[in-house]
C-alpha cells in the first residue's frame, strides 16, 4: 500500500533520552513525506520502547499468505549500502534523495496493481532466512532455497548476509511466467532482483547447492517458527 499518516507510541525514562527518537522520526517523516499525526510521549518508563502505527491506502494487497506451489522465490535488495555501528542492519537508504526513497517503494504496491506477484514480505529483523521462513509459514509451504544464488555485497560473507536487517529488501513469490517482468521493474532503479527459490507444498525449506546437493533446514510439520500454524495442538484463549 501506500502510506498516509503516522502514529507513534513512545515510552522512556526521561525527555533527554527520547531527543534522538524525536529527532529521528521528524526527519524521516519529512523525507518519506508521511506526516506524523498523533500518538503518546510518557517519560516515566523504565525502558525505552517505541511503537509505530502506519496509517495507509491499498488497490490490492501482496499478502504472506497467498503464496502459491511453484512460485518462484524472489529477493529484492539493495547493494549499495554500509552495516551501521556494527549491527547487521544494512544502511542502504540514508544517501539517497527523498524522491528516490519514495520511488523504490511505490514498486511494491505497482507490482499489487499489476497482479505480478503472488505474496511478499519485508525482510525484517529476523533476515532474509527468517523472513522467507515467516511468509512460507502464513502461507502453509516449504520451498527449495538455492544457496548459491544469493548476490552479496563487496566485502560480505554469506552467513552475515542472510542474517542481515535491510534498510530495503523484499520476499516475493511470483508466477514463474511474471518473474522476469518483476526482476525489470527493480533492476530499472539499480536494486538487485534475483530468483533464490521455488515454493513447495511439503512444508519443508531445503537448502539447495550448485553442486546439487539437498539439506533439509526446516520442516514445518515438527516445528514452528512463528506459531502461527503450530505442529502440536493450540489452545484458544476466549476474552
Amino acid at each position: 500500500g501506500r502510506p498516509v499518516a503516522v502514529l507513534d507510541v513512545l515510552f522512556s525514562s526521561s525527555i533527554e533520552d527520547v531527543d534522538q527518537v524525536l529527532t529521528g522520526i521528524y526527519e524521516n517523516s519529512s523525507r518519506y513525506g508521511v506526516p506524523v499525526v498523533g500518538g503518546h510521549l510518557n517519560c516515566e518508563s523504565k525502558e525505552t520502547v517505541l511503537a509505530v502505527f502506519i496509517l495507509g491506502k491499498a488497490n490490492k494487497l501482496l499478502s504472506s499468505f497467498n503464496a502459491r506451489e511453484e512460485d518462484d522465490l524472489v529477493l529484492v535488495t539493495a547493494m549499495k549500502g554500509k552495516y551501521y555501528s556494527n549491527y547487521k542492519f544494512w544502511d542502504s537508504s540514508s544517501e539517497l534523495s527523498n524522491r528516490r526513497l519514495i520511488r523504490e517503494l511505490e514498486v511494491l504496491p505497482e507490482l499489487a496493481e499489476e497482479e505480478l506477484a503472488d505474496s511478499a514480505k519485508d525482510v525484517s529483523m529476523a533476515g532474509v532466512i527468517g523472513s522467507i521462513l515467516m511468509l512460507l509459514e502464513c502461507s502453509e509451504k516449504g520451498a527449495d532455497i538455492y544457496i548459491d544464488n544469493f548476490s552479496l555485497p563487496s566485502g560480505v560473507k554469506l552467513d552475515d548476509w542472510l542474517l542481515t536487517f535491510p534498510s530495503y529488501g523484499f520476499i516475493l513469490a511470483t508466477r514463474a511466467d511474471k518473474t522476469e517482468r518483476v526482476e525489470q521493474k527493480f533492476k530499472n532503479l539499480g536494486l538487485q532482483c534475483e530468483k533464490i527459490g521455488k515454493v513447495k507444498d511439503d512444508r519443508k525449506i531445503n537448502f539447495i547447492s550448485g553442486n546439487g546437493s539437498s539439506e533439509i533446514f526446516w520442516d514445518f510439520k515438527r516445528q514452528s517458527y512463528i506459531g502461527l500454524n503450530s505442529p502440536g495442538p493450540m489452545k484458544v484463549i476466549n476474552g
